[in-house]
């Protein structure tokens, strides 16, 4: 049998009570375990909802990280403006090239 965190344990003891009650026959269609079970319901479905991440929130995380991103392109730009002002167009190209294999590569270490 599975080992369950404490929170999950609470939330199945009572799962586990009804089944075994299933198993050996003492459970009747008219008993208050269908109550208990749509209270048991209810209380794993509010608890999903709290364990699975929020919508607006992961837009949120998504624009701090644009954000970030953006920070660190503007400061490479501010870095490079006077190298790039001396390149000839070949230079400057292969330039723009290198940073955005740069950008991408720590993008994917990260």
């Amino acid at each position: 049998m599975k080992k369950l965190i404490p929170a999950r344990a609470a939330l199945a003891a009572p799962e586990a009570e009804a089944s075994s009650e299933l198993q050996t026959g003492r459970a009747s269609s008219s008993s208050p375990a269908t109550s208990d079970s749509k209270e048991r319901d209810a209380s794993l479905q509010r608890s999903a909802r709290r364990e699975r991440p929020d919508d607006i929130d992961e837009m949120r995380k998504r624009a701090d990280a644009f954000t970030i991103e953006a920070a660190d392109l503007r400061q490479i730009a501010d870095a490079a403006q006077p190298l790039y002002d001396t390149l000839d167009d070949w230079q400057r190209h292969r330039l723009v090239q290198f940073v955005r294999e740069d950008m991408r590569a720590n993008a994917i270490d990260n």
